[in-house]
């Protein structure tokens, strides 16, 4: 009996020891967030279960006796974070565009931005920032100077645009709607010039690039695959889309050597890493929630997240996890985070 309260002892002296970093061991730069107050999450998760009946009823023609959530969190995503048919009058339900310092937990929100505007992605400095914002019922890619407080159009064009990235230092990728439906990527050099595009969907999205510009990687949809990430040879113009594996939403470390990336496992939505080529796949940690969204942090080190119950995709948190997988630490936002940009 003594060596079984010995060993009980011992795991609760373990489980005491709490978590192996701090707070303010994390890289002192900000995660641009969409974040949500309570009032505003509760009336995203209405529109969306609305949404979700209208959609059920169109494919089925029967109406549910009780509501159901059935879409991904990539639907929501579309519901909510890429503009569609009735995007002014959702607008209220998108929250704001915020900065989070990861140290002390304080919330920003970015009074230079419309509200259910979009983080996109960071400089290679942390000093400018690419977002989603709608223009004339549009949603176009505008960039934030935060050196100089300027605010300058990206995209210019009547597309509907979705994502984009910087890719090096002298161009940007980006996501739009085709007319014909489907999404594709375009390359573009800074200052303008003409948009070349990349891939030919049917539906390519969350560009993340090389640091050097070398290459880019993006998730697509491909019937009713949960979604397959690529990669593509930006040094020549001759090279084809290759495989890597399956999943989505694929972001590139500073030093340009791993991926981090969600992908569908028996458990879920789980982070992944790999290599830039494919290999070495793994999985990143073994949370309890679904995962989805990671973002490696400019300094490396570090992935952010945004994790949902399984059975209620609506409700969002922003976790960060080290690289070695292990130890998640949960971000105190008195609300609801969504699309971490770090």
């Amino acid at each position: 009996m003594s060596r079984l309260v010995a060993l009980l002892l011992a795991v609760l002296a373990l489980g005491c020891l709490g978590p192996r970093y701090s707070f303010e061991d994390l890289p002192d730069v900000p995660i641009a967030f969409v974040y949500r107050n309570m009032t505003e999450a509760e009336q995203a998760a209405d529109a969306f279960y609305k949404m979700e009946e209208k959609l059920r009823v169109a494919r089925t023609g029967i109406r549910a006796r009780k509501r159901a959530n059935t879409l991904s969190v990539d639907d929501m995503a579309q519901a909510f974070g890429v503009y569609g048919s009735g995007e002014t009058r959702a607008a209220s339900s998108l929250g704001h565009l915020a900065l989070l310092d990861p140290r002390t937990g304080v919330v920003e929100t970015a009074d230079w931005a419309a509200r259910g505007a979009r983080p996109l992605a960071w400089s290679s400095d942390h000093q400018r920032l690419l977002y989603l914002s709608l223009r004339r019922g549009m949603p176009h890619i505008y960039e934030r100077d935060f050196r100089t407080g300027d605010i300058t159009p990206i995209t210019h064009t009547r597309r509907r645009h979705l994502d984009a990235c910087y890719c090096g230092e002298d161009a940007i990728v980006f996501a739009a709607f085709l007319p014909s439906g489907g999404s594709r990527l375009y390359h573009r050099r800074a200052g303008g010039g003409k948009a070349v595009p990349i891939t030919d969907g049917p539906v390519d999205f969350a560009p993340s690039c090389a640091p050097d510009g070398s290459a880019v990687y993006w998730g697509s949809l491909e019937g009713r695959n949960a979604g397959t990430i690529y990669r593509r040879d930006l040094t020549d113009p001759d090279s084809q889309a290759k495989v890597l594996t399956r999943g989505r939403h694929p972001s590139a470390t500073p030093d340009g050597q791993w991926l981090v990336y969600s992908a569908k496992t028996r458990s879920g939505w789980k982070l992944w890493r790999m290599r830039t080529d494919g290999t070495g796949r793994h999985p990143l940690g073994r949370g309890a929630s679904w995962e989805h969204q990671p973002t490696a942090s400019t300094e490396g080190g570090y992935a952010v997240f945004v994790t949902t119950p399984a059975d209620k995709e609506v409700h969002f948190s922003i976790w960060v996890r080290p690289f070695d997988g292990d130890d998640d630490r949960p971000m105190a936002i008195d609300g609801e985070g969504l699309f971490p940009v770090w």
